[in-house]
């Protein structure tokens, strides 16, 4: 049977059928899984809420008609979208060294806090002006999101605050801390976008925890 190195190598709908075991689950985002065939670990992604049901922690499945999304910042993952087959299995073999790296793709080791000017990581930075949240179109799903402009020292960046982020509660002159963010350099421009697991705090939040 076709493996997930194989199918990640694709950059079409894959029709192979993939034989998998779900190691993990997102506690913050109910559709996100970490899957594993006991040689690869892949993040997975089910858009069809109508198999939802069949992806439980330890249970195993084998996927037909998946499709691979290929980042710029990190592995590809696969999606569970509206004509993907899941059908329930006999157990698939994990190794204990594959499954500790399935549970490190969900809970990263956190980075160290850098200069506004050395982004890719994000620090402390002052917020110095706001957008009203507004609604865009992606992929046929409608997601908000707000734009925040932030300071320090002679630095300033755009900070996009995506879904329920964007109702973060925050005013201008706050020194916020943003975390596991995406970065990205326009025209000697840079700018951030938050991410299903990013968290944005203001310093005092920032201290209490």
């Amino acid at each position: 049977m076709p493996n997930l190195a194989e199918a990640l190598k694709n950059d079409k709908p894959y029709s192979q059928p993939l034989d998998v075991r779900v190691i993990c689950s997102d506690a913050q985002d109910a559709r996100r899984f970490i899957l594993s065939d006991g040689n690869e670990v892949v993040e997975c992604i089910v858009y069809n809420d109508k198999l939802l049901h069949k992806f439980t922690v330890d249970g195993n499945v084998v996927i037909i008609n998946s499709y691979v999304r290929k980042f710029s910042h990190k592995k590809a993952c696969l999606e569970i979208r509206n004509n993907t087959k899941v059908i329930l299995r006999s157990e698939v073999a994990v190794p204990e060294e594959i499954l500790k790296q399935g549970q490190a793709m969900l809970n990263p080791d956190a980075a160290d806090f850098v200069k506004l000017s050395a982004i890719p990581t994000s620090p402390l930075q002052k917020l110095v002006s706001e957008d009203i949240p507004k609604t865009v179109q992606h992929k046929g799903r409608e997601l908000q999101v707000k734009n925040i402009f932030v300071k320090e020292e002679d630095c300033r960046c755009r900070v996009a605050l995506w879904n329920d982020i964007s109702s973060t509660s925050l005013r201008v002159g706050d020194v916020i801390e943003v975390t596991n963010a995406l970065t990205s350099r326009f025209q000697e421009e840079s700018y951030v976008s938050t991410t299903r697991t990013s968290q944005v705090k203001s310093e005092e939040q920032a201290t209490l925890n």
